[in-house]
């Protein structure tokens, strides 16, 4: 069922925090990560939605957060009348999903039987983060009130240094959504 064009981006991202909410602290233990890499899901006041692009150099106050954000403005890309009094459109819209953590204690690691850097185990920790989100919203974001389909763009994980505070690390996955909305008919002449 179709919904107000009016409310679209904003039903996106709150069907991907719920999503992210309900199944993301079961989905990152199913993705056969190194059983010693610490890769802890936020806490359920830990998910943020936000108008734009996460602001990383604000002090963290969780240990693992996730900000999910509109990335690219949105775009009607098919628009059908369906009554007298209503249009259809399929929109889509760019939707960003950032998984900012802290250093762990990690005491050393092996991975394929070299010891790695403490850089190379965020950089490891955001591509587990990453592969968590992506299983979790292709297993359950799509829904008929908000989200018809959706094709994950880009993901990239990264060590984070900002002057004055610890290391850090980012998982940023990009994303296409569409979604059924609702438009008025146009009521020409009707105001004179």
């Amino acid at each position: 069922m179709s919904k107000s064009l009016a409310t679209a981006t904003p039903r996106i991202v709150a069907r991907v925090i719920a999503v992210l909410q309900a199944k993301l602290s079961t989905e990152l233990p199913a993705i056969g990560a190194p059983a010693q890499l610490y890769l802890p899901a936020p806490e359920t006041n830990a998910y943020f939605s936000i108008p734009e692009e996460a602001r990383l150099d604000e002090p963290m106050v969780h240990n693992t957060a996730i900000y999910v954000y509109p990335s690219t403005i949105r775009r009607t890309i098919q628009r059908r009348l369906q009554g007298p009094t209503e249009y259809g459109s399929t929109t889509e819209v760019g939707i960003a999903v950032v998984v900012a953590f802290r250093l762990a204690p990690q005491d050393i690691f092996q991975y394929f039987n070299k010891t790695i850097t403490t850089a190379e185990i965020m950089q490891l920790r955001a591509h587990y983060y990453n592969a968590g989100v992506i299983e979790t919203l292709l297993k359950y974001a799509i829904n008929p009130d908000d989200i018809n389909d959706l094709i994950l763009e880009e993901e990239q994980g990264a060590v984070s240094f900002i002057e004055g505070r610890e290391l850090g690390g980012i998982a940023f996955s990009s994303w296409t959504m569409t979604q059924d909305t609702r438009l008025p008919v146009p009521q020409i002449g009707a105001v004179t």
